[in-house]
């Protein structure tokens, strides 16, 4: 990294971070988790969470930095014409939420991240959470775009 990279870089981490902080303060359910990739095909790192302990927040990284996830969720992204869904049903129950979905954070064809919610009891998220999630992917991705 050469230094004429690091401001913008900088710039953008500091972009990121608002947006990120501020898509999990509406989102307001009992858990939610916001990662990103620390660098080209890097793992990914948790920036905000919230209703989850460290451990919990970890056990969901180590799911999601599974590939077939990760694949599951670029191939699902692809076929995003025709209203198909982005969020991936992680099936895994930690001490802090029974239910997890997950939508990939996109900027420029590439996945950077991910965005998670979970809910305490194991019920079924209903269509309109799942949008409400995508809606906020999306914002979190135009609050990048305007950035750079």
């Amino acid at each position: 990294m050469g230094p004429a990279v690091e401001p913008s870089t900088n710039s953008k981490q500091s972009t990121l971070q608002k947006a990120l902080t501020s898509a999990l303060n509406e989102l307001g359910l009992d858990a939610a988790l916001i990662a990103i990739h620390t660098g080209d095909n890097g793992p990914l790192v948790a920036q905000v969470s919230r209703g989850l302990t460290p451990r919990d927040t970890q056990a969901i990284l180590r799911a999601l930095s599974l590939q077939d996830v990760m694949t599951k969720s670029l191939e699902q992204s692809s076929r995003a014409e025709g209203g198909d869904s982005k969020v991936i049903r992680l099936r895994m129950i930690t001490p802090g939420a029974k239910s997890l979905i997950a939508v990939p954070l996109q900027y420029q064809q590439r996945t950077y991240g991910m965005i998670v919610m979970g809910r305490k009891e194991s019920a079924a998220f209903t269509k309109k959470e799942k949008a409400l999630l995508e809606s906020t992917a999306e914002d979190i991705t135009k609050s990048l775009e305007q950035a750079s």
